[in-house]
């Protein structure tokens, strides 16, 4: 492939990795928002997903419910 190729593929990926991370965001907030409204918590693997990208649900936002 030739290095024009090679930087066109780069960037194909790199404007998809943006779309499924923005995706990926936007349910994210749907699942917590469904999440309290229902007042079911979220699983600990959730959670934990969350955690490990840096959010740190309060007991609210992770659809404890409230009492």
């Amino acid at each position: 492939m030739s290095n024009n190729l090679l930087q066109s593929e780069v960037s194909r990926l790199k404007r998809a990795q943006r779309i499924n991370v923005q995706d990926l965001t936007h349910i994210s907030a749907w699942l917590v928002a469904l999440a309290q409204a229902k007042g079911v918590a979220l699983d600990q693997a959730t959670l934990e997903i969350f955690r490990r990208r840096g959010w740190q649900p309060t007991k609210r936002q992770a659809g404890v419910p409230r009492l």
